[in-house]
């Protein structure tokens, strides 16, 4: 059983497209989407209480260090460094999580055309 656990959610670029009403005039219309990042993770078997309970340290402990990389500009090392503190710490935590078990997953959702 995989279980997505939300990082983060932040807010995409607006989308913009182009429209003709009945009168043949252009208009813009804009909406605004929001990106979801997950950590998805297959947990191994043996997985108990103990198992999520770690990974909701390690998600905090990694969280805390990707905020202070998103503060960069551009925030481009926020993720990178999610993943490089999770798997630190849940290394140090004794997870045996391999590579194929956690990945980072996003969804994009959209707001209404305006």
């Amino acid at each position: 059983m995989v279980n997505k656990l939300p990082i983060a959610s932040l807010a995409g670029l607006p989308e913009v497209k182009l429209v003709i009403d009945q009168g043949l005039l252009p208009g813009l219309k804009t909406r605004s989407t929001t990106i979801h990042a997950f950590l998805s993770i297959q947990p191994p078997p043996t997985a108990d209480e103990d198992f999520w309970k770690a990974v909701q340290e390690c998600l905090l402990m990694a969280g805390a260090g990707a905020l202070v990389a998103g503060m960069t500009p551009g925030g481009m090392l926020a993720l990178p460094t999610f993943m490089r503190m999770f798997g630190a710490h849940a290394a140090s935590k004794g997870l045996e999580l391999v590579a194929s078990q956690f990945q980072l997953v996003t969804e994009t959702t959209y707001g209404e055309w305006i």
